[in-house]
């Protein structure tokens, strides 16, 4: 488990992708606003259930999709189709946020923001440059799709760290 710090979070909710592989990575101590992307013809409210390390939770989203969980190792399980059908399932596994000046802190922080920048790899690919140009854009700064000084200070500031 990561040393507490006194960063806090960022504001915005991380969106989680079906079957995502990408890790989710948050500076703790911490509680976890993720959203559940609208599935198609589907909005929320979803029912979900969280089995963590120490704490166990169940509930409902609010109607955006939002819900907030414990900063713990776990499996989120979210029912977007009813109970009809097998779950969306996520393993959360909270890690201390890395320094944030790397392509791969750069990837990892876009892709938590929702700013696709596809696989982490600390690869300058197409997806990557999509990603950093979306956040660039919509933080109204120069969009290059390069992860210059003004785009890590704005990025870290976003994320919170």
């Amino acid at each position: 488990m990561a040393t507490p710090s006194s960063t806090t979070m960022p504001s915005r909710p991380t969106t989680l992708a079906p079957r995502s592989t990408t890790p989710l990575t948050i500076q703790l101590p911490a509680s976890i606003t993720i959203r559940i992307p609208p599935q198609p013809g589907l909005d929320g409210p979803f029912q979900y259930d969280f089995q963590g390390r120490t704490e166990q939770t169940s509930g409902i989203t609010n109607n955006q999709g939002n819900l907030q969980l414990p900063a713990e190792p776990g499996v989120l399980s979210v029912w977007v189709y009813g109970n009809a059908i097998a779950p969306l399932t996520w393993q959360i596994t909270p890690k201390n946020a890395p320094p944030g000046d790397t392509l791969l802190d750069v990837q990892l922080r876009c892709n938590n923001l929702g700013f696709d920048c596809g696989v982490v790899d600390g690869l300058m690919g197409k997806n990557t440059r999509r990603g950093i140009s979306a956040f660039q854009a919509r933080h109204h700064l120069e969009v290059t799709g390069k992860p210059n000084d003004k785009t890590l200070s704005t990025l870290k500031s976003e994320y919170g760290c």
